[in-house]
């Protein structure tokens, strides 16, 4: 490695700094210059190697985002291999810094290397990463970053976290203080920006969680590390809140808003990533929150025998600000999730049944109206948000036009694994003719058989299988009906059409003890002062699966008084529930009308 004869010379410490590294510096010792650094560092490194055991793990966090040129995908597949193709590594990234090349992924490399590994450096390679450090200064993310999420989390690395470590690691030079502050703000501006006030990320970093949060957890190691950190304790409690909104995020795969394309490719990094943060804020070992992650990175499939608590932790969440809600069954490492953006023109979704990736992408809808294609659907809100121990529910409603009003709903019983996925339409003329489509994106290519008697729809992925159920088409395919359900090219197509008015009900199932039981479904009638309403005004479907049965009811137009459905007298817009053997509705969703 090429170094400069005296690169300790032209360092300038601060005026409380050692002694004995001054000395060494200003006569280009490089051998008492190590030794005395290192001393120094000791103690931060190995606090460092006792919260992060690997720093080369810890670099990989963010090596997607930040490989910007063919050397640093080089450098990022280097620290993926063996030890000696990470001591490959480390010395590339001393050699590209001691170049003068001050690409974030090298810094970020280097800076680890001088801290976990100086001691074992040749004594001139040491001084030279030093002194390269010392001088970068404005660190520049990369400009050709693919989206605003790489963007976003480039600059939190770039402006927050390595000016942070570096004012850490060469904290005996002059302006170092200075960078600190700085850092500090960015990072705390980062948090605010990115999470509501309880934690919850905005939809936009949904799919990213776990590369955005990572900067925040490697600061919080490494400042605690050195005993500066940047966490005020109102900063730690919103940080906390974060990693376990993180932690409801995960799923056997990963994250469950970013599915791999083969579920046999289990990604564990954002586990890992989520078990770092749970230690950097002081979660407790033994909370659920860290149980769950514990057992993703174990790769469990089951849930643990131990008893269930007697009280249920609050798992779903909603955010007008997130622009997101996450549905959530429990912190079993078998449980259900199902995540619902709105922060763009058209939603998404992303399920995951039994921790398996279902659905995950862009929920898109076409709607037509008279032979007319109503123009996008867009500008949607959430209307209604509900959860409890049974059941959790998000409504969206479009920017209603003067013609036409959509609705859409996801409801996940938390205890029956079992979900609803609706659509409505109304239009403002009675008479005309919907046509309503829409597709739901299937994650990773499962395979879909059609029954042979029934409409329904077996989906399997992953040894996970989920009957798909049109509530809205006959369930007999003898029996005419009116609209389709099918799959096609890694979608779930659904169409109906009505006068004025149609609701389109998907009712997913994937309880392992229901699989083989048959399954019947109808419309019902309901009605209004004893007279029966047009699906244009009211609908009513009823579902059984063996013993389950489920009751659903929406209402298009408001009535002048309650209406009736399969016994249940209601003046809802909405009704989800179940059906006892007695005939009696229990609900688990109710929506007033305005």
């Amino acid at each position: 490695m090429k170094t400069h004869t005296n690169p300790l010379t032209g360092l300038k410490f601060r005026g409380g700094s050692a002694s004995p590294l001054k000395k060494a510096a200003r006569r280009g010792q490089t051998t008492e210059f190590q030794q005395a650094m290192t001393k120094q560092h000791r103690t931060a490194r190995k606090r460092l190697e006792k919260s992060i055991s690997s720093g080369e793990s810890s670099i990989l966090w963010s090596a997607e985002e930040l490989a910007s040129s063919p050397a640093d995908h080089k450098l990022k597949r280097l620290l993926r291999g063996t030890g000696r193709e990470r001591r490959a590594a480390r010395s590339s990234a001393a050699e590209a810094l001691t170049a003068g090349e001050f690409r974030p992924l090298v810094i970020l490399t280097g800076i680890d290397t001088l801290v976990r590994h100086g001691r074992d450096m040749n004594k001139s390679d040491y001084a030279a990463l030093y002194t390269a450090l010392s001088h970068v200064e404005e660190i520049s993310p990369d400009s050709n970053a693919g989206d605003e999420h790489q963007q976003l989390i480039q600059t939190l690395i770039c402006d927050g976290e390595l000016p942070l470590l570096l004012s850490l690691v060469l904290g005996d030079l002059q302006g170092q203080t200075a960078r600190f502050k700085v850092a500090v703000k960015v990072l705390r501006q980062g948090l605010d920006a990115g999470t509501d006030s309880d934690g919850m990320l905005h939809a936009t970093l949904i799919s990213s969680a776990d590369t955005w949060l990572a900067p925040l957890v490697r600061s919080s190691h490494w400042g605690s590390a050195f005993r500066r950190t940047w966490l005020r304790s109102k900063d730690t409690h919103r940080l906390a809140d974060t990693v376990r909104a993180c932690t409801t995020l995960l799923v056997q795969t990963g994250l469950v808003s970013r599915p791999p394309r083969e579920l046999s490719n289990v990604d564990r990094s954002a586990a890992d990533i989520v078990e770092h943060g749970i230690r950097a804020v002081g979660i407790r070992e033994s909370s659920p929150f860290a149980s769950l992650v514990r057992s993703h990175l174990q790769g469990k499939r089951r849930r643990s025998s131990a008893k269930k608590r007697k009280r249920q932790l609050t798992t779903s969440n909603q955010s007008d600000w997130a622009e997101s809600a996450i549905m959530r069954s429990g912190l079993q490492i078998d449980s259900d999730v199902c995540i619902v953006n709105w922060d763009r023109p058209e939603p998404s979704i992303h399920l995951a049944v039994l921790s398996t990736p279902l659905l995950s992408g862009v929920w898109s809808s076409e709607l037509t109206v008279d032979d007319d294609i109503m123009g996008p659907i867009e500008g949607w809100k959430c209307s209604c948000w509900f959860s409890d121990e049974e059941a959790a529910f998000v409504e969206l409603e479009a920017d209603p036009s003067d013609s036409v009003h959509v609705v859409r709903h996801v409801m996940l019983a938390l205890r029956d694994r079992i979900g609803v996925v609706c659509e409505s339409v109304t239009t403002d003329h009675a008479e005309s003719t919907v046509r309503l489509k829409n597709q739901l994106p299937l994650a990773s290519s499962p395979l879909a058989v059609t029954n042979s008697i029934t409409r329904e729809i077996a989906v399997h992925a992953d040894c996970v299988s989920t009957r798909v159920i049109p509530a809205w088409l006959e369930d007999d395919k003898v029996q005419h009906t009116v609209g389709r359900c099918e799959t096609t090219d890694g979608m779930l197509l659904a169409e109906t059409e009505g006068l004025g008015g149609a609701t389109m009900p998907l009712i997913l199932d994937w309880h392992p003890e229901r699989q083989a039981l048959d399954a019947d479904w109808n419309r019902l009638t309901v009605t209004e002062a004893r007279t029966v309403l047009h699906d244009r005004n009211a609908a009513g479907f009823r579902v059984r699966i063996g013993k389950q049965q489920l009751l659903i009811y929406r209402s298009l137009r408001a009535g002048d008084g309650p209406r009736a459905v399969m016994g249940l007298h209601t003046m809802n817009e909405t009704v989800y529930g179940r059906v006892r053997k007695s005939g009696e509705v229990a609900p688990l969703v109710l929506v007033e009308s305005d």
